[in-house]
């Protein structure tokens, strides 16, 4: 079984680093779509939507979990 799971999260610059960015560790709770497996189109729909949402700075960390 897996679950796919998004989460949005705020970039930062590296320190020292030449157009490189950092992106933050995701807690657990804070996704903004959870999906199990079979769901992959409610998913990628998901994706999309988060993706044309996204201001500048931010980020998709997208994880699929598999057990």
């Amino acid at each position: 079984m897996s679950r796919i799971n998004i989460h949005k999260v705020e970039t930062t610059e590296e320190s020292g680093a030449r157009d490189q960015t950092h992106i933050p560790p995701v807690h657990e709770g804070t996704e903004l779509h959870s999906a199990r497996e079979g769901e992959e189109l409610m998913a990628a729909s998901a994706i999309i939507d988060a993706v044309n949402e996204l201001d500048n700075g931010e980020a998709l960390v997208i994880i699929r979990e598999i057990w």
